[in-house]
């Protein structure tokens, strides 16, 4: 059905080997190719081991990324217009590109734009079970196997097939297979995926399909009159093997124009042919367009083309969501220079594209390229705001402030550049937005009620919010242009004088990217030399990939600027956010670029990046220059010395006061100075620059763990720079920033990432004998483990730590690891030794410091004693650790103190206190990107709305718990979220009746259940769902002895026998 314009099986085959074709030898490569044909799903387990989960992940969302026809400029083939013009009740896809969809939304023009769901949609999927869906939209569609949006949902291989089989999907397809006609369509009978599909399905469906039903379903299959069998056969087996009447095409040598008449036969007179794409929003000045005001601000300018070509259906796309009301957030997304920005500014600042939504009174567009600062952002937006409609926020957190704001104020906000904000594909959560407040506003944005509207861009997939696309959210991929929509852009850009035929060549040799597009307009404006434009595209179709054709050009159009010209683009290209051109002029006539610009003005060096380098510079009203991140690659080199670079990082930070970085925006400018720093090979200008601004506990506290992750990655984030910091820095310093990228990306939530540097950076510390940090990377790695529910792993590595501590004597960390032992203990449910390892602990600390245990493990000791009925002994010790932590500004530690404090609350019946407390801390930690922290509080605060009333606040929040621990395995918090919400799913029982609550109640239970029994044995989380279904049994009037094993296992683990704990009443 997707053929020709999206790849078959085999090629998706083939560019995956290709993907991994750096990382395979010659010969593993050729038996990939060899054994594709017969086992393909090995093949793409081989190749997704060796590329890493991000870059698999971005060459499938690449792979099924929009496409044109060159010649209808349609996303969909005339199969699938075929198909959404047919009067089919929906439609489900085991293709994974957005053809069918964006025929769904051509063909049926009334139907609502977020009418699709996947596989992993799990409300989604209980309306297409329960048969509403379609009752409530046009034609829906569901992605069976997953769609390029979620590249991680996509089904390839065995494992995934019974992942996405195993619950809700085969439950789907069997109660459509038993209660309605299933037609398939774009099979051929020997196609081994029907057979696999239908074995899974088989499971599900009462009616199995080997019993010979009633032939209800058809299968309509190729069939290559050549090479097939004799028809007659194959379809007597097709009914007899799977219950079905089989209608056979011919399809010669792959032809299969004979579905497109067969189809053509079936189409409903209500959905005529799309005979062309309706460009409903329009310049301004056509009637259509109404004319009122908006206030706008568009803080770092609208980025306009002059010359805007096509993207004729994106405008189209755009316009209709927007006319939605159910779509309240709009993502695009492409590779880097493929006219994202370029594409919403036309809409928005020439289409009139905010006055599809009647509501909207303003649209406030921020670049995030240009100013990388979510707190800056959102500060810019509510001062705008109180300014231009007399509207001031709620007092609180920023996410707070900024959704209330949209609730009752409808605006357009642009989101601009957020790549920048997002995991890269290097790391396990590809495309999750590393900023929690972020984090919090977008995924608010698609769940609150209001009438305005989002628009984001990025280079990435938008993680966080794959959960709502298709509802309140969708996604578009930009595709490349056409040859003929470059090459009319080509000639309306002054390069009219190169014959037609030669433009297209060269925007076919560019791979259509419109960044290269819009740069060689402005090259060929110059009317370089016909022989120069021949070897360029030579070139182009020699580099292979787009990145590095778009490279070419940019050198091509650098060699035709003069020397002043072409190191004023590289003096910009040096930073990554908006530069004075101050700034500039004064690295400018440095001796290191020939003083090319010692005589030039600002007011020179403005007109020329409006007019000569408008293609490579982008000029904003406050006076800064920026350039674009591929434009930064290629002209950077030009002038990166290492005195240039120690110039710009004392040029940039010279207004920040000394000492650590005081706030995350100037902990960002540091971070991005010594990123500087160490490309011009100043290793030590860098390490003296981290130390004194971000070392120690700075970038802890502030908090930023994303930011302290990727300064570290700087220094050892690939293997030349690993090797290089060991020779600069030496072996101590190396292991330092091993450790540090372990220990804050476990912070992050990325514990693949986390367990690799940690085990490297105690490798090395191993090697040089250094025991004092051997420890405390070894206590790292426990932590880490705690934190996956791996107590075996956790007790083993505090041991190794305690072992190392004692080899010195080094009391502190003989005390941190022996802490570390009673709480890993208490994870696994040993309670009296967890008792005995906190009690020798905090004798040792009181002996070192005269005071008790305090920070981390001063709240995991309070959190065994408040567990195990000694609320009032854990509130005395968190009263003194908190004092301890405000007086040294711990501000994680004290965050946790709050935390701990709030569960003692919920234990007393404090519910004011606890809300207080409990919502300081969970944003705290989202905001500081900790993500097991967030994780693990958020099923505290679910409690604390599930006990006043707020149910559907409760359920969100666990909803979000479960999405943040569960595909990062961090199984204790995903154990509590789960039977929370088995909680809050039985207390809506309770109040409507609804027996489909109280099955998914006792689903979420029982899954609950099994992390904690199953993969790891965790006896606090077993509990905790016991207790759920003991409720759930209280709540429908049964007892399945649930009650009985709950208090079994609570005896268990609070024994008689125990102490008082620390700083009890006597």
């Amino acid at each position: 059905m997707s053929a020709p314009l999206y790849p078959l099986w085999a090629e998706v085959i083939s560019e995956l080997i290709d993907t991994a074709a750096d990382r395979l030898t010659e010969e593993e490569a050729r038996a990939c190719r060899v054994l594709a044909t017969g086992n393909p799903n090995a093949v793409v387990d081989i190749v997704r081991e060796r590329v890493g989960t991000g870059d698999y992940q971005e060459t499938l969302r690449k792979l099924f990324a929009p496409r044109k026809d060159p010649s209808t400029q349609r996303s969909w083939t005339h199969a699938q217009e075929l198909v959404a013009r047919c009067n089919f009740a929906g439609v489900v896809t085991t293709n994974y590109d957005p053809g069918i969809a964006n025929a769904r939304m051509a063909v049926r023009v009334h139907a609502s734009a977020t009418g699709f769901a996947s596989w992993d949609d799990c409300d989604l999927l209980i309306r297409w079970r329960q048969g509403t869906v379609f009752a409530d939209d046009a034609l829906p569609v569901l992605f069976a196997h997953g769609h390029h949006n979620r590249p991680e949902s996509i089904v390839l291989a065995t494992t995934e097939y019974r992942r996405a089989y195993r619950d809700r999907l085969g439950a789907v397809l069997g109660q459509l297979l038993d209660t309605r006609r299933v037609v398939w369509i774009g099979f051929s009978f020997t196609d081994r995926r029907i057979e696999t599909v239908l074995q899974e399905i088989g499971d599900h469906s009462i009616t199995r399909l080997t019993n010979r039903p009633a032939a209800r379903h058809v299968a309509v299959l190729s069939w290559d009159p050549a090479a097939g069998p004799d028809p007659g056969t194959v379809r007597l087996m097709i009914e007899i093997q799977f219950g079905c009447r089989v209608v056979l095409y011919p399809a010669p040598e792959q032809d299969h124009s004979a579905l497109g008449l067969l189809l053509a036969e079936l189409t409903d007179p209500r959905y005529p042919p799309v005979s062309e794409i309706p460009v409903e929003a329009t310049l301004y000045g056509d009637d259509k367009v109404e004319r009122s005001t908006l206030v706008e601000r568009w803080v770092h300018g609208p980025e306009r083309i002059r010359h805007f070509t096509g993207r004729v259906e994106e405008l189209a796309r755009l316009t209709r969501w927007a006319r939605d009301p159910e779509v309240r957030l709009v993502g695009v997304t492409a590779w880097g220079g493929a006219g994202k920005t370029a594409l919403v500014t036309e809409w928005l600042a020439r289409r009139g594209g905010a006055r599809q939504r009647p509501a909207v009174r303003g649209v406030f567009a921020w670049n995030f390229y240009q100013r990388n600062s979510v707190e800056e952002w959102g500060a810019g937006l509510l001062f705008w705001v109180a300014r231009k409609f007399r509207l001031h926020s709620v007092e609180g957190p920023l996410a707070v402030r900024v959704l209330a704001v949209l609730r009752v104020l409808p605006l357009v906000l642009v989101l601009d550049g957020l790549e920048v904000t997002q995991e890269g594909p290097a790391g396990g959560q590809f495309g999750r937005l590393l900023d929690g407040t972020l984090r919090a506003v977008l995924t608010g944005a698609c769940q609150c009620e209001h009438a305005g509207l989002l628009v984001l861009t990025s280079r990435f997939p938008f993680a966080d919010l794959e959960q709502f696309d298709g509802g309140t959210a969708r996604m578009m991929d930009v595709p490349p242009f056409t040859a003929e929509e470059g090459a009319t852009m080509l000639a309306a850009a002054g390069g009219g004088w190169l014959p037609e035929s030669e433009r297209l060549e060269l925007v076919q040799a560019m791979d259509g990217h419109a960044l290269a597009v819009g740069v060689l307009a402005g090259a060929l404006a110059d009317r370089p030399p016909a022989g120069d434009l021949q070897a360029l595209r030579r070139e182009l179709l020699d580099a292979g990939r787009t990145d590095a054709r778009v490279g070419k050009v940019l050198r091509f159009y650098a060699d035709l600027l003069d020397d002043a010209e072409r190191a004023l683009v590289a003096l910009v290209a040096l930073f990554q956010r908006p530069v004075p051109i101050a700034d500039i002029l004064t690295l400018g006539g440095h001796d290191s670029v020939g003083a090319q610009l010692s005589v030039w003005t600002p007011a020179r060096v403005e007109t020329a990046a409006r007019v000569r380098l408008s293609g490579l510079l982008s000029w904003h009203p406050d006076g800064t220059l920026s350039a674009h991140p591929l434009v930064r690659d290629a002209f950077r080199p030009f002038v990166l010395t290492g005195d240039l670079a120690e110039l710009a990082a004392d040029t940039t930070l010279t207004d920040l006061p000394g000492g650590g970085a005081a706030t995350r925006d100037q902990a960002l400018r540091v971070v991005e100075m010594v990123e500087l720093l160490l490309d011009a090979n100043q290793w030590d200008a860098a390490n003296r620059l981290y130390h004194a601004r971000l070392g120690g506990k700075v970038l802890k506290d502030l908090p930023a763990a994303q930011l302290g992750q990727r300064c570290a990655m700087a220094f050892v984030g690939t293997s030349p720079r690993q090797a290089t910091c060991q020779n600069k820095l030496g072996a101590r310093s190396f292991a330092y920033y091993l450790n540090a990228v372990g220990f804050m990306s476990m912070l992050m939530g990325d514990p693949s990432f986390a367990a690799k540097y940690l085990n490297a950076a105690a490798g090395e510390d191993l090697r040089h004998r250094d025991t004092r940090n051997l420890s405390i990377g070894l206590r790292n790695f426990a932590v880490l483990a705690v934190h996956l529910g791996d107590t075996d792993a956790s007790i083993q590595a505090a041991t190794q730590a305690h072992e190392a501590a004692a080899a010195t004597n080094d009391q502190e960390q003989l005390a941190f690891s022996r802490a570390h032992l009673g709480w890993a203990n208490d994870l696994a449910g040993a309670t009296l030794l967890a008792d005995d390892h906190y009690t020798a602990a905090d004798a040792i600390h009181a002996d070192t410091y005269g005071r008790h245990l305090c920070s981390l493990y001063g709240t995991t000791w309070a959190a065994l004693l408040a567990r195990t009925g000694r609320v009032l002994a854990a509130y005395r010790l968190m009263k003194r650790n908190e004092e301890i932590c405000d007086l040294h500004g711990w501000r994680a530690s004290s965050t946790r103190c709050a935390r701990e404090r709030g569960r003692c609350e919920l234990i007393d019946g404090d519910l004011d206190s606890a809300g207080l407390h409990l919502v300081t801390a969970a944003e705290f930690f989202r905001d500081g990107d900790y993500l097991v922290e967030w994780a693990d509080t958020l099923p505290d605060l679910a409690e604390h709305r599930r006990r006043i009333g707020e149910l559907d606040d409760a359920e969100r929040l666990c909803a979000e718990a479960v999405t943040a621990a569960g595909p990062r395995g961090l199984v204790p918090a995903h154990a509590r979220a789960l039977a929370t919400r088995a909680l809050v799913r039985g207390d809506r029982f309770a109040g409507t009746g609804d027996r489909d609550q109280l099955e998914r109640a006792r689903d979420d239970a029982e899954h609950a259940l099994r992390l904690a029994t199953r993969a790891h044995r965790l006896p606090w989380q077993e509990l905790k769902a016991l207790h759920a279904h003991a409720h759930l049994d209280q709540l429908d009037g049964q007892d399945r002895g649930w009650r009985a094993k709950a208090d079994q296992l609570h005896a268990a683990l609070v024994p008689p026998g125990l102490g008082p704990g620390p700083l009890a009443p006597s």
